[in-house]
């Protein structure tokens, strides 16, 4: 839940014009390096058949280095 709750407020735009921000917008600080923003964005959920012909969604890794997108989940 943590993690696709995540990848949705990822996708929500700056607000102009001095606007509010969004409930759940994700602010970057400037100076974040590639190599964490990679790390925040690691994972990605596939659908996986089961044994008995079913499916199930699964979070899979794209990433070698998933701990930025750990640390949010878990704090």
């Amino acid at each position: 839940v943590f993690k696709s709750e995540l990848y949705a407020w990822l996708t929500l735009d700056h607000p102009i014009d001095g606007q509010a921000f969004p409930p759940g917008y994700v602010h970057i600080p400037e100076g974040t390096t590639d190599a964490w923003i990679k790390q925040l964005v690691a994972e990605h959920l596939v659908r996986v058949k089961k044994r008995n012909g079913g499916t199930k969604l699964e979070w899979r890794q794209l990433q070698d280095r998933n701990e930025a997108i750990d640390c949010r989940v878990y704090a």
